[in-house]
C-alpha cells in the first residue's frame, strides 16, 4: 500500500513587495536627477569659457608701445622686416640688447595685462614676444646687422697750446682727426704726439677769408699769389707736419671760391699724394666739386657741430647727424678744440655708436 507523500503549499510571493518598489522608484528618481545634472545642471555650473579675442585696436596699441621705443634706438620701419608669423629687426652690431629690452619692457608696464619674454639663441639673436591677456600679438626676432652709417670727426685749430685740454683730445678712444694749423708754437709737438697715439692728422691750412680778419703767418694761401708761391707754402706746411695725410682750409671763405686758386691747391695735393677735405667755410666753395671733377681724393664737411659754443645746439646737430646716417649718408664733421665741445661728444659718442654709427678717421669716407 502506497504511503501519500504531502507537500506544504508556499504561498505565491507579491508581485510588487513593498521594499522592491522602494528601490524602483529610488532607482527611477536617481535617474532623473542624474539626468538633471548632467544635462541641465552640469553645462551651466561647468559652462566652458569663452576664448579671448583681443581687437584689433588692443593689437595695434601693442605694436605702436613697441614701436615707440625701437624710433629711440633708430630702429625705423627700414630696419624692419614682415615675415608672416614674425617680424625680423636688425639691430647694430654695437647695440646693448638688454638696453633695448629693458625699455621695451618698461613701455609695456604701463598698460594693463601686458606681457613681454625674450629668449636668446645662437649667434646672439633674440626672440622676443609681447602681448596682452595671455596672447601673443607679436613676435619679434633680433638680428645684429651691419653699421647704421659712418661719421668722421675733424677737430680744428691744434697748433697754438698743448694744455690738458689738447691731451684729452689726443687720448680719445675715438678715431677724431686732427687739423694742426702750421707754423704754430705747438703744431709740431702736437703732430708728433698725435703720431705716437695713432690719431690722423690733416694740415688745417689757412686760407683768405672773405671779411674776416687774418693774420699770414708764412702758410695763408691767398687769390693773389702766384702759382709757385702756392705750390711752395703747400710743400713747407706738408714738410712741417709729415704725418699729415691730408688738408683742409682754415678759414678760405673767398680762397676756396676762386677757381684758379683751388685748381693749384689741388694738382699740388694730387702730386703729394694727399687728399682734400673742403671744410665749406662758403656755401659757394668750389673745393669739393672741382677735386671730383679733377679726380683728386676729397670729402666735404657736411656741418659744424659748436659753430654755437652752446650745448643745445650741439645736441642739434648730433640730432642732424643721426637723421642723415639713418638715410644711409655718411658723414663728415668739424668741430673745434674746445672744453664744452670735448664734453658734449665724449658724453654723446657712445650713444650715438649704440644706434649703429660707426666714427671713423676722414681717410675712410674721401671719394
Amino acid at each position: 500500500m502506497k504511503r501519500k507523500t504531502y507537500k506544504a503549499k508556499i504561498p505565491a510571493e507579491p508581485l510588487f513587495p513593498e521594499n522592491r518598489k522602494k528601490i524602483i522608484y529610488g532607482l527611477l528618481l536617481s535617474a532623473v536627477l542624474l539626468s538633471v545634472i548632467r544635462f541641465i545642471l552640469l553645462p551651466v555650473f561647468l559652462k566652458p569659457d569663452k576664448p579671448v579675442v583681443l581687437k584689433q585696436s588692443e593689437k595695434e596699441f601693442i605694436k605702436q608701445a613697441v614701436q615707440i621705443t625701437f624710433n629711440e634706438f633708430l630702429l625705423t620701419k627700414k630696419r624692419q622686416t614682415d615675415r608672416g608669423d614674425y617680424i625680423e629687426v636688425q639691430i647694430p652690431r654695437k647695440l646693448n640688447f638688454l638696453h633695448l629690452y629693458s625699455s621695451i619692457t618698461q613701455n609695456l608696464n604701463n598698460i594693463k595685462d601686458s606681457f613681454v619674454s625674450c629668449e636668446e639663441t645662437k649667434n646672439n639673436i633674440y626672440v622676443v614676444r609681447v602681448g596682452l591677456k595671455n596672447i601673443t600679438v607679436c613676435k619679434y626676432i633680433f638680428k645684429p646687422q651691419a653699421i647704421l652709417g659712418y661719421v668722421a670727426i675733424i677737430i680744428d685749430d691744434f697748433g697754438y697750446v698743448f694744455n690738458d685740454l689738447v691731451k684729452d683730445y689726443l687720448r680719445c678712444r675715438y678715431p677724431l682727426t686732427v687739423s694742426i694749423i702750421p707754423g704754430l708754437q705747438e703744431s709740431r709737438t702736437i703732430a708728433r704726439e698725435a703720431s705716437l697715439l695713432s690719431k690722423e692728422v690733416l694740415v688745417h691750412m689757412p686760407m683768405e677769408p672773405l671779411h674776416a680778419a687774418y693774420h699770414d703767418n708764412g702758410f695763408m694761401l691767398l687769390t693773389n699769389q702766384n702759382n709757385s708761391e702756392i705750390r711752395m707754402r703747400i710743400r713747407r706746411a706738408f714738410s712741417l707736419l709729415p704725418n699729415a695725410v691730408g688738408m683742409n682750409n682754415h678759414q678760405g671763405s673767398k680762397a676756396t671760391a676762386d677757381k684758379q686758386l683751388m685748381q693749384v691747391v689741388l694738382n699740388e695735393l694730387n702730386h703729394l699724394d694727399k687728399f682734400f677735405v673742403d671744410s665749406k667755410t662758403n656755401n659757394h666753395s668750389l673745393g669739393y666739386e672741382l677735386a671730383r671733377t679733377m679726380s683728386v681724393h676729397a670729402a666735404v664737411n657736411t656741418l659744424f657741430i659748436d659753430a654755437r659754443d652752446e650745448k643745445d645746439f650741439m645736441l642739434g646737430q648730433l640730432q642732424r647727424i643721426i637723421d642723415l646716417a639713418v638715410k644711409g649718408e655718411n658723414v663728415v664733421a668739424i668741430a673745434h678744440v674746445r672744453r664744452d665741445t670735448y664734453q658734449i661728444l665724449m658724453e654723446n659718442m657712445p650713444k650715438l655708436e649704440e644706434k649703429g654709427i660707426e666714427f671713423v678717421y676722414v681717410s675712410q669716407l674721401v671719394n
